[in-house]
């Protein structure tokens, strides 16, 4: 048994404990060239959204197999390496662990260390693409669009974007954490400002590319918002949660639904509002490697659910993608006319 295989097999005694915070921090399964692929689960099926140019053909297309292993099978087996409480986290890290050969074949899920073939469909035809993994992973080819969205995720941890002819603030929350280049204080001072203008008819506070952090900064921050309208007045307040909202994205997320009544809208979440979590590490004394273990309980529903269903679930379609369309703002405009007629 190799490194690889070594960390695989404890990667997956790990997460028979059945918790998503506590894992092995695998090495030699995440190192090493990658598959020049990225893939992305849209409501119809993963898709091959950006690859190498010599696989062009391949963008759009959907993953159905990988070296004759069906994705349903795939996903199923990854489950047993990590912890996947929900439909949305498998969404999520099926479609990021895919691009690692290391731990595919570790998971014996390929064949080679090097190469796999993935099945793909484009709707009129399947075909075998035979990929290689490549040190530089170069995604020189992506699928097209005829323009990028507001709700787009970005590398920023905290922004924001007024629309004023709209009165329409846009918060994206990306991570629950203050640093230098990132200074939450900063961030936060600007969005308290803009509604102590007067001019802020519509907040919509989007964590759904939220993975977590410390639930104190998004908490301190709602506690400001609900001093000020449109959240004081409990009206055409908006939060967005997705596959990606984990931890203490979640937790604020349930503050908003909870504590203000504040209608939650777009995917189930990544994350389950009874977690554990507060994760710290220790480092196991022969190979070094890490481990994250949970020391707190959270709970914040009574019901033993595992995600979040938003009160209005708004998929997330290629078509829309592709188009540059905001299904999520779209929502939000009519719900938002629909309230201003009834009044």
């Amino acid at each position: 048994m190799d490194d690889v295989e070594l960390e695989v097999e404890l990667m997956s005694l790990v997460a028979m404990l059945g918790d998503s915070h506590t894992a092995l921090r695998g090495r030699a399964a995440f190192s090493g060239p990658r598959f020049p692929l990225q893939l992305y689960w849209w409501e119809d099926g993963l898709r091959v959204m950006a690859t190498s140019e010599s696989a062009r053909a391949a963008l759009g297309a959907k993953v159905i197999a990988v070296d004759e292993i069906p994705l349903e099978e795939i996903v199923e087996r990854l489950g047993d390496i990590v912890v996947m409480e929900n439909e949305s986290r498998q969404k999520s890290q099926v479609a990021q662990f895919l691009v690692f050969p290391q731990l595919l074949y570790g998971a014996t899920l390929i064949n080679d260390r090097e190469t796999a073939v993935f099945r793909v469909s484009d709707g009129h035809a399947t075909k075998d693409l035979r990929v290689v993994a490549d040190p530089s992973a170069a995604l020189t080819a992506r699928v097209a669009r005829e323009r990028e969205a507001l709700t787009d995720p970005r590398p920023e941890w905290h922004w924001f974007e007024f629309l004023e002819e709209e009165g329409l603030l846009y918060v994206q929350y990306n991570r629950c954490d203050s640093s230098p280049e990132h200074d939450f204080q900063k961030f936060a001072g600007q969005v308290i400002g803009l509604c102590e203008q007067g001019k802020v008819r519509t907040l919509v506070f989007d964590v759904q590319y939220n993975g977590g952090g410390s639930s104190l900064y998004g908490s301190m921050l709602t506690s400001q918002l609900a001093q000020r309208s449109p959240l004081r007045e409990r009206s055409n307040v908006f939060c967005v949660i997705g596959r990606r909202t984990f931890s203490s994205a979640v937790l604020n997320a349930m503050e908003y639904r909870n504590g203000f009544q504040v209608p939650l809208i777009g995917e189930p979440s990544g994350g389950s509002p009874n977690h554990f979590g507060e994760v710290r590490q220790f480092s196991l004394p022969h190979s070094g490697l890490q481990v994250g273990y949970s020391t707190k309980d959270f709970r914040r529903s009574a019901e033993p659910v595992s995600t979040i269903h938003p009160d209005h679930r708004i998929p997330r379609r290629f078509e829309d993608y592709v188009a540059g369309a905001e299904p999520l703002l779209d929502f939000v405009r009519q719900q938002v006319l629909s309230a201003d007629a009834s009044k």
